[in-house]
C-alpha cells in the first residue's frame, strides 16, 4: 500500500511541476504593462524578447519569476511526502 501511495504522489508531483511550469511569466508581466509581449518585437514569449521591448527590469523580473517556479517545484517534490503524510518507502530499506 505505501509504494502505491508513493507512486501516486510523485505523479501528482510530476503533475503539479509541469502546471507550475507551464505558467509564462513574460505574459502575465507583459498584461500588467498593459501590452502583450507575443505582440511584440520577434513574438517570442521569453525573457530575451521581454529585454527587447520591455527592458532589463521587466527581463529580471521575467528571469526571477521563472527561477522561483523552478525552485518551487523542487521544493513541493521534496516536501510533499511529509505534508500528505504518505511514508517514503526508501526509509524502511534503509533499516
Amino acid at each position: 500500500m505505501t509504494d502505491d501511495m508513493y507512486f501516486a504522489l510523485v505523479v501528482f508531483c510530476v503533475c503539479i511541476s509541469y502546471l507550475v511550469g507551464s505558467i509564462n511569466s513574460a505574459v502575465i508581466l507583459s498584461r500588467f504593462s498593459g501590452r502583450d509581449i507575443r505582440n511584440s518585437g520577434s513574438g517570442n514569449a521569453g525573457a530575451t524578447n521581454v529585454l527587447r521591448v520591455m527592458g532589463k527590469g521587466a527581463a529580471l523580473a521575467v528571469a526571477v519569476f521563472d527561477a522561483f517556479k523552478g525552485v518551487a517545484a523542487v521544493l513541493f517534490a521534496k516536501y510533499a511526502p511529509q505534508l500528505f503524510s504518505v511514508p517514503d518507502p526508501m526509509q524502511k530499506a534503509m533499516y
